[in-house]
């Protein structure tokens, strides 16, 4: 939209919506409302409504009542319903399309209801409507093309059109016959087709009436007529020329017959039929195939083909535009009809999942597309790729025409991101902060290419055959291109290929220009390795980028090699004094948050800080992704590390003293869920852990609480999580009480997730063993008492008995966790 005026570039996009909902659903569920506009073009509200209001005054735009107002294109409306608005302003969208309804009402031309009756199948069309239209029998029509292509449903459109225009009247018939059905049995094809008279042949016991004497006044639709033999083609020459036939037998006068003859072949007419019969058919139309129709065409055939499942299993069908590529470009070839069969098979495997899995929506999945559509192989036309770029990312497939889909605002090539980036590079623009909003677009961008990547990886692990999936959505050249580039600069390999990935599929969404734009100046590392990497590209696909493009793609090449993998994860390091501290905290949280992500250095009193900053050093540097470490220390003392090893290193290093288990379960989990900067967690974490922090210790202790309930809840198959958290926290507070014994955050977690095991087992009645139980009871006969006093809790709330050899689990393991502070009794060995 460079160069338009502002109401121009209003105009184009209430036009770009208003044609996309008509492309896909072939009818308008929603206007674009004042705030869509405004927030698309980056245009404050009042400015927006004020050229909304002058295009419908101008009678450009229509006007749709209530809150909020919606905006669409009259001209696009009025080309597609073929109708003329009398008026720009209406109360509902309902109100449009009745008015539509009741000009179009039920006359509409029959072959209008073929998709592509104004593209592929134009010139098809005509030559039928003349066809069916001469006086006073019409023409001879013979229709060729390849399986699947339709032309048994295009016989029936030319058929409907002679009803339509009262050539043809509604009672008289339409008849399929199928020459190939008796192709191995000539005598009974043409008895079929002819008819015979009684005595003609063994077991003519009386006159029967033929197809072509059934079909008078109608049409008789010949499929796969070049299995007819010759005389059998002979035969019809007398109905083509006189109207006149005769049955099998007949002597004498000859029957007759107003019947149009429309014929149709897979094969080329001239190798399989008579010239002599070919010559008296005057009309020869091809239909092409499913790959020679335009992108449009395809994809509204797909989009009617999804709309009969949806409505067949009344659900919506939902499905990504990456899923979609695969029907829009795949090669069928058995045309329209494989097409359908292949959209069924999909919509089958998602439908399955959605009933047995219980799943919210009816979702294809890469896994439901069929393999043998997927190594058919794919087109690979620009036109094409602009077309799938222009679709949303997700597409639904509603099943009553009341339902309100989502609004295709969105739908432009490139996504508001993508338009914010491209406007910076084409401004040139110098401000600071205009670049700091470049970054930050850039990396909201990046990460919406990882993600979507991400997904197509796991729909392709998902996949047990299926090796070209990614291929299909990634030239390989392309990415194996970027890959030898950056080699030389990079010396992470798997840095080297995950970038080289993503920029290829970043590449694959460019639309190339005809002609180079001109020089690409580089300077940067970054812009020297666009430039050397379009250089490859151009001179092998004989096709040109944009300048706006390439400076596009530097721009995230630059970030992606300074940042490393858009999905890469903050790192943890926790360093504690003592000889197993930092170990033990960290095995706690990722044991509770199920990871492997916070790592820990153990910092013996008598060990030298340099050798302790070396590790810190070596460890930094095996697990930093790109977006920086964060240090969670005991003491003031590591705080000197982070500027040392972040001046050293050129990492983000930021440290946090005074931790505890609920802060570093805490950190980890931010690093883990967020997309936040480090220095962003930092200071939460900074305001959770000092002493005007929000996060007291009582609130400390409640999220350390709920952390373990939720991994409760993920291993325990029929109690209540917070139930048995509760009742085994006052069981385990009974036991230290009565043992004089201090609870530490490790043991609390090891004794909750025994114990809650522990009762699940008890109701299956599985017991886990312990041999001579008896024996540890003697032995520590204050923990026994203690523990079985403990129990009677939990018996009695759930209504079981605890087994003896789950009770000496449970005091083995407090022994383990307390081996110098138990009271125990010398017995002898027995």
């Amino acid at each position: 939209m460079k160069n338009l005026s502002r109401k121009q570039k209003i105009l184009q996009a209430v036009k770009v919506d208003t044609q996309n909902q008509l492309l896909m659903y072939h009818t308008i569920n929603n206007g674009v409302t004042t705030q869509m506009i405004g927030e698309k073009l980056s245009i404050d509200r009042s400015n927006t409504s004020r050229e909304l209001n002058t295009l419908v005054k101008e009678g450009i735009l229509i006007k749709i009542k209530g809150k909020p107002t919606q905006y669409l294109s009259k001209e696009e409306i009025e080309n597609f319903f073929n109708i003329q608005l009398n008026a720009t302003k209406f109360n509902s969208i309902s109100e449009i399309l009745r008015f539509e309804n009741s000009i179009e009402t039920n006359s509409r031309e029959a072959f209008k209801e073929l998709i592509g009756w104004d593209e592929s199948l134009k010139e098809a069309i005509t030559k039928s409507k003349a066809s069916i239209l001469y006086p006073p029998n019409g023409l001879a029509t013979l229709i060729t093309g390849e399986s699947g292509v339709g032309k048994s449903l295009f016989a029936e459109k030319m058929y409907s059109f002679g009803v339509q225009k009262e050539v043809i009247k509604p009672t008289s018939p339409f008849i399929t016959f199928n020459c190939a059905d008796y192709a191995d049995n000539q005598e009974l094809l043409l008895s079929q087709l002819f008819g015979y008279v009684k005595g003609s042949f063994t077991g003519a016991l009386e006159d029967k009436e033929g197809l072509v004497g059934i079909a008078d006044g109608g049409v008789l639709f010949l499929d796969e007529v070049h299995r007819l033999s010759d005389k059998g083609q002979e035969m019809l020459f007398s109905l083509m020329d006189h109207g006149e036939y005769r049955k099998l037998g007949q002597v004498g006068e000859s029957s007759k017959s107003k019947v149009r003859i429309i014929a149709a072949t897979t094969e080329k007419p001239s190798e399989v039929m008579l010239n002599t019969f070919l010559r008296r058919i005057p009309v020869h139309i091809r239909l092409v195939s499913l790959n020679e129709k335009s992108i449009k065409e395809r994809f509204e055939l797909i989009s009617y083909f999804f709309e009969r499942e949806a409505q067949s299993i009344k659900q919506n069908i939902f499905l990504s535009r990456d899923i979609l590529t695969f029907f829009l470009l795949g090669k069928f070839k058995g045309n329209i009809g494989n097409l359908k069969s292949n959209i069924q098979f999909a919509c089958a495997g998602a439908f399955l999942r959605f009933i047995s899995e219980n799943t919210r929506s009816v979702v294809i999945e890469l896994e439901d597309v069929s393999t043998s559509l997927v190594e058919q192989g794919y087109l690979t036309d620009f036109e094409d790729k602009k077309f799938i770029y222009k679709l949303s990312n997700t597409l639904e497939y509603s099943f009553t025409k009341e339902s309100k889909v989502y609004s295709i605002l969105d739908q432009d090539y490139y996504s508001i991101s993508e338009v914010k980036i491209r406007d910076f590079y084409e401004k040139e623009n110098s401000d600071e902060q205009a670049k700091q909003n470049l970054k930050d677009e850039i990396l909201q961008y990046m990460n919406k290419l990882a993600n979507d990547y991400s997904r197509l990886l796991e729909s392709q692990n998902e996949m047990t055959e299926n090796t070209t999936v990614l291929e299909t959505i990634i030239n390989k050249k392309i990415k194996d291109t970027v890959s030898s580039t950056l080699a030389p600069y990079l010396k992470d390999k798997e840095k080297v290929i995950h970038v080289s990935q993503l920029l290829a599929y970043h590449v694959g969404k460019l639309i190339p220009k005809e002609k180079s734009p001109g020089e690409f100046v580089s300077h940067s590392p970054s812009e020297k390795m666009t430039q050397e990497i379009f250089e490859k590209i151009e001179t092998e696909s004989n096709c040109f980028y944009s300048i706006v493009d390439k400076r596009f793609f530097s721009g995230i090449l630059e970030r992606m090699v300074q940042e490393g993998n858009p999905n890469s994860k903050i790192g943890i390091v926790i360093i504690m004094h003592g000889d197993s501290t930092a170990s033990s905290m960290a095995k706690t949280v990722n044991q509770l948050l199920q990871v492997q992500h916070a790592k820990a250095i153990d910092m013996v009193l008598t060990e030298d800080i340099d050798n302790v900053y070396k590790k810190t050093k070596e460890l930094v540097l095996e697990i930093n992704e790109g977006d920086g470490v964060l240090i969670l220390g005991d003491m003031g003392s590591i705080l000197s590390f982070g500027n040392k090893l972040q001046t050293e290193l050129g990492i983000q290093i930021r440290t946090l003293d005074r931790i505890s288990t609920p802060i570093a379960i805490e950190a980890t989990n931010y690093v883990l869920s967020s997309k936040d900067t480090i220095d962003v967690i930092y200071s939460k974490l900074l305001q959770e852990n000092r002493g005007s922090n929000t996060l007291k210790k009582n609130e400390e202790h409640r999220y350390f609480d709920q952390v373990l309930i939720d991994n409760l809840s993920r291993i325990l198959s029929f109690i209540d999580p917070e139930k048995v958290f509760d009742i085994s926290n006052y069981a385990l507070k009974i036991i230290l009480e009565k043992n004089n014994l201090n609870l530490s955050e490790e043991f609390l977690v090891k004794f909750i997730f025994h114990c809650s095991c522990m009762v699940e087992r008890s109701f299956t009645e599985e017991v886990l063993n312990y041999e001579n139980p008896k024996r540890l009871f003697k032995k520590y006969p204050n923990l026994y008492h203690s523990v079985i006093e403990a129990f009677e809790g939990i018996e009695e709330y759930f209504g079981l008995k605890i087994a003896i050899e789950e009770v000496a689990n449970v005091m083995d393991m407090i022994i383990h966790e307390y081996p110098n502070n138990l009271v125990l009794t010398h017995i002898h060995d027995e």
